[in-house]
């Protein structure tokens, strides 16, 4: 896990030893920062639970929720109890039980509304949501407006009746989690001050190495680290891409979607959209 609040500090846990304990999981983890003159591993506060096949989602407060998993390679101990990770003070926290065991081809990702969604596992369909603390502290803050689309370095604002009492702004980039690993997850806290009563001037990461381009959350958070309702927002100038349309075929985009596009005609039917730039 990319750990919260900046790019260079990663966190991996759990797991198990191959050598040492090839059956039993491990309730160590360690983090490595890559900003250190010399980068090495080094270990943190253990979990409460040993886990292999957990997974872990980035939450709008920069804590991790790490879920599921089992305690022996054959998944007969199941991890039911979920724990909070806070980069801050490194400490672990117990957190409620999930009905259902999951572990290896489980699939979480934070939703807009700032829960956490995790469903799936070997033979198990089902899914549940989670809502973590930061949701039974008070009242949200609310976003009134926000732009569809910001470009590298732009300048953009953000309408909150909330807005003398925003400690944060936060983009959180869309989970895309599979065996036990999320690649997509992305904490990008932005730069922004108070515009007017019901206004803040927020400012887009200046490059994409900060910020992949795509869409993000865009979260409010307070002073007591509550996060709004995210309304999503792209990160990226626009797209140059080639639609490729078979000789009977008529492209047509979205409600809302604008592009500029070459039509490349008379291709074979099967040919699909093709990203050039």
């Amino acid at each position: 896990v990319m750990l919260p609040p900046g790019q260079e500090k990663f966190l991996i846990l759990g797991g198990h030893d191959v050598i040492k304990d090839p059956v039993w999981a491990q309730e160590t983890a360690e983090i490595i920062d890559m900003s250190a003159p010399t980068p090495a591993w080094a270990y943190t506060t253990p979990m409460h639970y040993k886990r292999m096949f957990p997974g872990a989602v980035i939450l709008p407060d920069g804590k991790v929720l790490v879920i599921g998993g089992s305690q022996d390679v054959d998944g007969e101990v199941p991890v039911l109890f979920s724990e909070m990770f806070d980069p801050a003070t490194q400490t672990w926290t117990v957190m409620d039980a999930q009905a259902e065991f999951r572990e290896y081809h489980s699939s979480g990702v934070l939703l807009p509304d700032g829960r956490v969604f995790w469903g799936g596992s070997n033979c198990c369909p089902t899914a549940e949501f989670f809502s973590p603390p930061y949701l039974f502290k008070g009242p949200r803050p609310v976003v009134t407006s926000s732009p569809p689309v910001a470009g590298y370095g732009q300048a953009f604002t953000v309408g909150t009746p909330n807005a003398a009492s925003i400690a944060k702004v936060v983009l959180m980039r869309r989970g895309a989690s599979t065996h036990s690993v999320n690649m997509e997850q992305r904490y990008v806290e932005l730069p922004f001050s108070v515009q007017d009563a019901d206004t803040l001037a927020v400012t887009a990461p200046v490059e994409p190495n900060r910020a992949v381009p795509g869409y993000y959350m865009l979260f409010l958070l307070d002073g007591a680290g509550i996060p709004s309702i995210a309304p999503f927002i792209r990160i990226g100038d626009s797209l140059s891409i080639q639609v490729f349309a078979g000789p009977d075929q008529t492209i047509t985009l979205p409600a809302g979607v604008a592009i500029d596009a070459t039509v490349v005609a008379n291709q074979p039917a099967t040919t699909l959209w093709s990203v050039v730039s």
